[in-house]
């Protein structure tokens, strides 16, 4: 059964995520393997907790229930995963734990089908899509993904509109990018420049101060600011339009080209894919 009123925060990470949903007023299942990050949660949620509001489960999320071997990034915990390369990628140091794993479907018949679906948890996303019944899909989604095939099952599923959102700037990757998108992209980039000429140009345009309030008014919605590393809101009520199947893999293509063509972009492609269940 679907609920309304329910989200899944799949990679729950340190709750930022879950925040937002709540300040929304949905019930959250989220769900971390880290213990250390579960045990922040639990302390900056206990009133939510408290309340039945929230439920944190200290699971990863495995093709087979039982326990497997996580690498933490201490340096990076949004790097965490079941996959040491992936977890530690440019070299960082490791620590390995065993967790407990859960079947994701078995989560959903627990707990119930969403309203919305969140998932990013690092090369174990593809297990959560898999296990969605066709005749029981959450109406939103989101998903860490920078590729054709995600699309592709989430179309087969039943998704019909989708969005790429870009991480940063938390605008939609879209051709021609839209204004806010660059000016992101381009006000960080000027932040990273450290040259004579950098400096310059970062005191002309009114300093630091005034460039970090620039980025933080381009990820702040309504009432809300989005911490950097969030995944954002809805898809529904983010900016941009939403495309189907065939456009969407022609822009993933698009974005993929681009990054191969050069080493320094003015704006980079490293995006959630949303989907929505209805045109």
């Amino acid at each position: 059964m679907i609920k309304d009123d329910l989200v899944y925060d799949v990679g729950m990470h340190n709750g930022d995520d879950t925040a937002y949903y709540l300040h929304l007023g949905y019930r959250v299942v989220g769900i971390e393997a880290d213990p250390t990050l579960v045990a922040s949660a639990r302390e900056r949620f206990a009133d939510e907790i408290a309340e039945g509001r929230l439920i944190v489960l200290n699971v990863g999320v495995a093709a087979e229930n039982g326990s497997a071997t996580f690498y933490v990034n201490p340096e990076k915990t949004v790097w965490n995963s079941f996959n040491m390369e992936a977890a530690g990628r440019r070299g960082h140091a490791l620590q390995s734990i065993e967790v407990q794993t859960r079947k994701f479907g078995e989560i959903l018949e627990e707990y119930g089908v969403p309203h919305f679906l969140k998932i990013d948890i690092e090369g174990h996303d593809h297990l959560c899509i898999e296990a969605l019944d066709p005749d029981y899909l959450p109406a939103f989604l989101s998903v860490e993904s920078d590729h054709e095939d995600m699309v592709l099952a989430l179309g087969k599923l039943g998704y019909q509109g989708f969005k790429s959102i870009d991480q940063q700037s938390l605008y939609p990757v879209a051709r021609p990018p839209m204004r806010n998108y660059l000016r992101y992209h381009r006000t960080l980039n000027l932040l990273r420049d450290h040259s004579l000429l950098g400096r310059i140009k970062i005191k002309l345009a009114g300093g630091y101060d005034q460039l970090e309030n620039i980025l933080r008014s381009i990820r702040s919605h309504d009432d809300w600011h989005f911490a950097d590393g969030s995944s954002g809101s809805f898809g529904h009520l983010t900016a941009g339009t939403w495309t189907d199947v065939e456009t969407t893999c022609e822009l993933i293509r698009h974005c993929r080209e681009e990054t191969s063509k050069c080493s320094k972009q003015e704006y980079q492609y490293w995006y959630d894919l949303h989907a929505k269940r209805d045109n």
